[in-house]
Formats: structure tokens, C-alpha cells, sequence
């Protein structure tokens, strides 16, 4: 904001234009540096070291290897790019992980290098608004229509945002029932969701946790207190033992609640694949004595359970949770994030 209200003719202004040119330009030569051919062997192996070393996510690095690899198919917009450093590694990123499928890509990189040209009463778009017109571009050629899906959008520390994409009329269809609903049942249209989600004639298996007198669900989200009536009135509780010990090879189902509900996601460095989609790894393997105890097993997700089963990458972990793998010569610790971990013994 600073720059664009100086005058383009002041001495500290252009100097502060060359330093952020400058530093750009560093950034984009360093990680050209790094950046293997996008067809190399192992790519995956070489993002999940780099995010160790670097204590950043695999998404994270994995984009900015998009970043320059998309200039390099791109050839007007890196002409323009290495004329004036007027993107950064985040705006770039974010070309690269949108246009990375895309097979032809000369009309894109002429609309492109134009939208993005510097210009002197105007800013260079944000990542957001450069994201909006490649989509737009895109549209007529690669529209689908909406998946019918449901996710969380995360708000703020305390509150998230439950979306459900569809058709225009499908939503609008589904907003006028629960309207309906919650004024047949008095309520709010929150509660009458929740309420219809629980209704007699459905059957339904969510694990919910109980601790210090508050529900919680595995990631450690606290529950309101209208449904948390509801869950009463319908759950069954079952007591978590947590020195609990297995007798075979697979876990018992209240051993994996209980290391899912300390674990949340794969242990693995930088990996956060939700604990639904993981297995149950004994950390030191059952056929060598690993016994089957919440001190021994972790979350792992398919891929990282079986570079470690094939010996790529190892780990130990400690009775507390915490997790020290080696991949390739370097040592990471992921710890323990879930609400469960106060419930955990100290050893001595």
C-alpha cells in the first residue's frame, strides 16, 4: 500500500521498489534451486524432506515447485516475470496448483502475462484475484457441476462454518425445509439440523468424548450444549482404559479411539491426513514384540504406513506419545495434539 501512494519519481520509493524486486527475485532463484524436473523419480519423497528441513507443510513446498515449474511452460509470463520480479512466491504458487493439469496452456499465458502486466496506477492483483480469473478462463473449458458434498470452513479458533455445495436449487431446497422444520419444532434452524440428524427413525455412529465435564469430539471441539442434551438422552458411554492392552495383532475399538483421539491426523512430518482415513501402526512392530497398547500405536495414513513397513523412514515414541522419526539421515518429532493427551500417564 505504501508504494503505490509515493511518487513513482522519488528516490526512497524506487529504492524500495528495487528491494522487493530484489528479495523476490532471491526467493524465486532459491527455490529454482531446489525445485527438481516435474517428472523426476520420487518427487513426493524429496516435498516430504524439504517440509522437514524447512519446518513447513508438504502443501507448502509442493506449491512453490508448482510456482517454478508453471513458468517454465508459461514462456511470456516468465519473460515479463524476470523483466520486473513483480510476483511473489505465493502468487505464483498459486497459478502453478491451478493451471498445473491443464495440457495447453498458450492462450492462458497470453490472457495471463496481459492481466498481470505492471502498470503505474495499479497494483499487482492479490493471489486470490489472479486464483478468480484462471478460474474464470478456465470455466467454459473445464466446468463440471457442483459436487454434492459437505465440508467444514474453519472461522476462527472457536467456530466453524458447515457448507454444503449443490445446485442453486438444491440448496435453496434444503434452506426452505430446515426453515420449515425449525418452525414446526420451535426452534432454531441449527438445532432443527441437528435435530432431524438425530431423528427416531435414523441410526447413526459418532464417537463423542466425555472429559472434565464437557463433550468433545476427537479433534478436541467442544459440543453446545443443545446437542450435547440430545447425545445424553441417545448414547451409550463406554469407559476409555487407557493402560488397555490388545491380546493380538489388531487393536481392540477402544484402543483405536483412544490413540485416535491423541493422534487427530498421521503422525508422519507434515502430513494431516484425518484420522478416518489412517491405519493403526504399532510403532515397534508386533512381529518384533511391539506390544498392542495405546504407547505403541500411532496414526499413520496409507502411504506413510507403508514407507515405514518397507523400511524408507523409521521412528520410535515415547509413553507419552511423542513421535521421532528418521527419514534419510534427518530427525523430526511430531507431537501429540488431541485433548486425550491430559488423560495420558507421566512416566516417571
Amino acid at each position: 500500500m505504501l508504494i503505490r501512494h509515493l511518487s513513482e519519481f522519488d528516490p526512497q520509493c524506487q529504492a524500495l521498489r528495487n528491494t522487493i524486486a530484489e528479495r523476490r527475485k532471491e526467493a524465486f532463484h532459491w527455490w529454482e534451486s531446489l525445485t527438481p524436473p516435474p517428472d523426476s523419480p520420487g518427487i513426493g519423497f524429496q516435498v516430504q524432506k524439504l517440509a522437514i528441513v524447512l519446518d513447513r507443510s508438504v502443501s507448502y513446498v509442493r506449491r512453490r515447485f508448482q510456482a517454478v515449474w508453471i513458468l517454465q511452460r508459461l514462456p511470456k509470463l516468465r519473460e515479463q516475470f524476470f523483466e520486473h520480479f513483480h510476483l511473489d512466491m505465493g502468487r505464483l504458487a498459486t497459478i502453478g496448483s491451478i493451471l498445473a493439469d491443464i495440457a495447453s496452456l498458450e492462450a492462458l499465458d497470453e490472457a495471463l502475462s496481459k492481466f498481470l502486466t505492471p502498470s503505474r496506477f495499479r497494483a499487482i492483483p492479490s493471489a486470490r484475484i489472479i486464483g478468480g480469473f484462471l478460474r474464470r478462463k478456465l470455466a467454459p473449458f473445464h466446468w463440471n457441476p457442483p459436487p454434492n458434498a459437505v465440508r467444514i470452513r474453519q472461522v476462527d479458533e472457536l467456530t466453524s462454518q458447515l457448507v454444503v455445495t449443490s445446485t442453486h436449487g438444491g440448496t435453496r431446497l434444503m434452506k426452505d425445509r430446515l426453515r420449515e422444520l425449525a418452525h414446526e419444532w420451535q426452534c432454531s434452524e441449527h438445532d432443527a439440523l441437528w435435530q432431524a440428524l438425530l431423528g427416531k427413525d435414523s441410526k447413526a455412529v459418532v464417537n463423542v468424548y466425555q472429559h472434565k465435564g464437557k463433550l468433545s469430539l476427537v479433534d478436541g471441539s467442544v459440543i453446545p450444549q443443545s446437542m450435547t442434551t440430545l447425545i445424553h438422552q441417545r448414547a451409550r458411554i463406554r469407559q476409555l482404559d487407557i493402560e488397555q492392552q490388545g491380546k493380538g495383532y489388531a487393536f481392540p475399538a477402544k484402543l483405536r479411539h483412544i490413540i485416535t483421539m491423541r493422534d487427530l491426523h498421521c503422525r508422519f512430518p507434515g502430513c494431516e491426513v484425518p484420522a478416518h482415513a489412517c491405519d493403526i501402526d504399532h510403532v515397534l512392530e508386533f512381529n518384533r514384540g511391539g506390544p498392542t497398547e495405546v504407547s505403541n500405536g500411532q496414526l499413520l495414513c496409507r502411504r506413510h504406513h507403508n514407507m515405514k513397513t518397507e523400511r524408507q523412514v523409521s521412528c520410535s515414541m515415547t509413553p507419552d506419545g511423542v513421535v521421532t522419526w528418521v527419514i534419510d539421515g534427518i530427525r523430526s518429532v511430531t507431537l501429540p495434539e488431541g485433548e486425550i493427551l491430559a488423560l495420558a500417564p507421566v512416566p516417571s
